[in-house]
């Protein structure tokens, strides 16, 4: 390879047991200007070794490719990255930090300047990661040490002009992000993860405010208008969204994805806040005071509940035609879901234009019988890992679902029928739209698609049946 010395791309991407790269043959490739090495090395030396005594190529050989542009790397310690040289000229980057897996450095990143840092000791980034930091469009911190204001210790409070991901997790300490003065004008998504400490977004500024703010402050809320999905898990002492002189006055027009994870008091947030948000997923906490809070997305097409327990659900109240049309509904390893179709339940209420269900590790759900009649423009259903399921549906519930076109099941270890009994009443059921029967690994030795006492028509020959184990 070192004679390679007119090489420009050089890409080494999942050769996961390359372990020896010997020295000072990455720096005589001159003219190099693509490096692809995630997945792959990660044996850098350490910097200060001397030179005969050196086994392997190290970072500081890059200082010498005076034509690199892009740059793909895996790194284990943030201490072994060169000054500055290299970073100055990266257009493209994907960095990562820390132990990260092969599936991290291999994902498929929307940014071409993506940088991760894993940092489970509390040290200080020289002047070439706070470069890279400033040319970062989507940035991943974990771990922060002894970290309790993020950007403020690690950046020294500067603007990050071009973040638009952000995404803070496993800080154990963390208390604040961001002071109000920090500025990111591109900023469209944040994740805040397992930060059990967190108290707000930003942190109190002593010269204008007396209280924390999560998003912003009035002098500084413009960034807030690009804003397109907000993700809040393990936060549990988290106390302000926004202040409430501010939260009244304010919408967040771009926002369509919001993600909570137990996540406590809903009343924080105003009810005008996140008028145009479209995907909505709750995991964990209360159901009590959800569907109040689902009420005000007027825009909302997908709605994904995640380990609730419904049996608490309390009737509709008001006018139902005011609650948001749902297209999508998920349902993971949720409990007591035959509270939720219950007529005069919330949910009833709000599933008219549902055309995808699908129904995951929920172990109690038996199987679509009561809330038959909301669901008429279902289009596909989807059911997987349900235990207790002995049956899909009821012939009755199957002719009201005119629309449906695909039926997928798997991994129902109790499942007999797909088209269960129902007494001693005889139908005919025509199910013109059905396109595709899917059942995969249905541990039951007798499976039957439909029961005796149902005669289905409409099963063209452009359906088809797919049966897997």
């Amino acid at each position: 390879m070192a004679q390679l010395t007119q090489l420009r791309l050089l890409d080494l991407r999942g050769c996961r047991e390359l372990k020896i790269i010997p020295p000072n043959v990455l720096s005589g490739l001159s003219k190099l200007e693509e490096l692809y090495m995630s997945g792959s090395f990660v044996e850098w030396e350490k910097g200060g070794v001397v030179e005969n005594e050196r086994k392997n190529a190290s970072l500081d050989e890059l200082n010498n490719l005076r034509y690199l542009t892009t740059l793909y790397v895996r790194i284990l310690d943030v201490q072994m990255i060169p000054k500055h040289q290299f970073v100055e000229k990266l257009d493209r980057f994907r960095i990562f930090v820390g132990n990260y897996g092969i599936y991290d450095c291999c994902h498929n990143y929307e940014s071409p300047k993506a940088l991760k840092l894993m940092l489970y000791t509390n040290i200080d980034l020289d002047n070439g990661m706070k470069m890279l930091l400033k040319k970062t469009e989507d940035l991943c911190l974990e771990g922060l040490e002894g970290v309790k204001n993020v950007l403020v210790e690690l950046n020294n409070g500067k603007d990050l002009p071009n973040l638009k991901r952000l995404h803070v997790k496993n800080g154990r300490h963390v208390q604040h992000i961001k002071t109000n003065k920090i500025g990111f004008s591109e900023l469209c998504f944040i994740t805040l993860e397992n930060l059990p400490q967190l108290v707000s977004f930003c942190s109190p500024d002593e010269r204008c405010s007396t209280k924390p703010l999560l998003l912003s402050n009035k002098q500084t809320c413009h960034w807030v208008t690009n804003l397109r999905s907000l993700i809040i898990k393990g936060c549990g002492k988290l106390e302000h969204l926004l202040s409430p002189s501010l939260a009244r006055s304010l919408v967040i027009p771009k926002l369509e994805e919001l993600e909570l994870q137990n996540f406590g008091d809903m009343d924080q947030f105003p009810p005008d806040l996140f008028q145009h948000i479209k995907v909505f997923a709750l995991s964990g906490g209360s159901p009590f005071s959800l569907f109040p809070f689902v009420r005000r997305f007027y825009n909302m097409e997908r709605l994904k509940f995640s380990f609730l327990d419904f049996k608490h659900v309390v009737p509709c109240k008001g006018d139902a035609g005011t609650l948001p049309p749902i297209r999508n509904l998920e349902l993971f390893s949720a409990r007591n879901l035959n509270h939720i179709w219950r007529k005069g339940s919330e949910l009833y209420h709000i599933l008219s234009n549902l055309q995808t269900l699908t129904v995951l590790r929920c172990d109690d759900w038996i199987n679509i019988r009561a809330f038959s009649s909301s669901l008429q423009n279902l289009t596909i259903l989807n059911v997987s890992l349900c235990k207790m399921t002995t049956n899909l549906v009821t012939p009755s519930v199957l002719k009201n679902l005119v629309q449906l076109t695909t039926i997928k099941v798997e991994d129902c270890t109790k499942m007999t029928e797909i088209v269960g009994n129902e007494g001693d009443c005889h139908q005919t059921i025509v199910v013109s739209k059905l396109k595709c029967l899917q059942l995969c690994n249905l541990k039951s030795h007798r499976v039957k698609i439909f029961c005796s006492q149902a005669f289905v028509h409409g099963i063209t020959t452009s359906s088809f049946l797919v049966w897997k184990n």
